[in-house]
């Protein structure tokens, strides 16, 4: 986003995502991630993880837990607003900075929490 290349961070975002959530719920000791899993199953699946470990506030539940259906709308954006694909519309520089700070928030939580499983 820096870079001023909305287009690409949403995309590389999304991957990074893919792969975080992969690793954290294989830290966590929960069901592996398939390959075709879609990434808002991951955040579920997180999500569970999270619930089961943390003793979250019901304020902070409700947010992770409405963070599902955030990252499954991340997907169309992705594939269809991003340079993820050939697409003709592309997502704004504005909107595409208020979705990277999004997502990025439930990940810097993520690494408050789960600190010591987020690096690898």
């Amino acid at each position: 986003m820096d870079a001023k290349k909305p287009k690409t961070a949403i995309d590389r975002l999304h991957t990074y995502c893919l792969k975080r959530f992969a690793a954290l719920i294989r830290k966590h000791g929960g069901p592996e991630c398939g390959k075709d899993d879609p990434l808002h199953s991951r955040v579920g699946k997180y999500v569970r993880l999270l619930q089961q470990h943390h003793n979250l506030t019901p304020l902070s539940e409700r947010i992770v837990k409405s963070s599902i259906s955030v990252f499954e709308e991340m997907n169309p954006i992705r594939n269809n607003q991003s340079f993820a694909h050939d697409n003709e519309t592309l997502v704004t520089m504005d909107e595409a900075r208020f979705i990277f700070d999004s997502i990025t928030a439930f990940l810097r939580f993520s690494k408050s929490i789960d600190g010591r499983l987020f690096e690898d």
